[in-house]
């Protein structure tokens, strides 16, 4: 074996190592889970959204989120790059405030995000269904809304409602909402 075919074959196993430990992970999060003794797995799922996605560590982590409705007690944060899906889509896949007025689901950092097959609803008046927060200095490159339905958010008279954005486009931010019903 000369020098050049054990130095392509080491470089074919480093990428090849750096690949495997670079795969995502999926979380799986349904209404009979267990956030305390949960693992995230479709096994023993976890109960909440919001467990889903602090538990993943790694960009490019997917949330699978089963049928069900999902009545939150405070906003479904996202603040890292993370795909939050449905397995059914919108109209089996729903996510409400158990009470009060708050932002359904909050963006405030992250690159890529993307939220995809879900009904947003009932923010109530003090909040929107969606909300986005560019922090100074966060650059929100590729946040993707994806089949997703927002209703019944914001009340009468107020100012809020379906979406709420305060990108900066000029740092570059990008949103892309697609198929949805607003």
């Amino acid at each position: 074996m000369n020098a050049r075919t054990v130095l392509i074959g080491l470089f074919v196993a480093v990428v090849f190592g750096f690949m495997l430990s670079a795969t995502a992970d999926v979380w799986c999060v349904a209404t009979n889970g267990i956030d305390a003794t949960g693992d995230g797995t479709w096994a023993a799922p976890f109960a909440t959204i919001q467990k889903g996605i602090d538990t993943a560590a790694a960009s490019g982590d997917t949330v699978l989120v089963s049928n069900g409705t999902y009545n939150i007690s405070a906003s479904v944060s996202i603040a890292k790059a993370v795909t939050v899906q449905s397995v059914n889509g919108p109209t089996n896949t729903i996510i409400r405030p158990s009470a009060g007025a708050f932002h359904v689901v909050s963006i405030t950092a992250g690159n890529p995000v993307t939220l995809d097959g879900f009904t947003v609803r009932d923010s109530g008046s003090g909040g929107n269904g969606i909300y986005f927060l560019n922090s100074e200095g966060v650059v929100m490159m590729d946040v993707r809304i994806i089949n997703c339905i927002i209703t019944m958010n914001g009340g009468a008279g107020s100012a809020v409602g379906g979406i709420q954005s305060y990108l900066k486009t000029a740092s570059g931010d990008k949103l892309l909402i697609r198929n949805c019903l607003v």
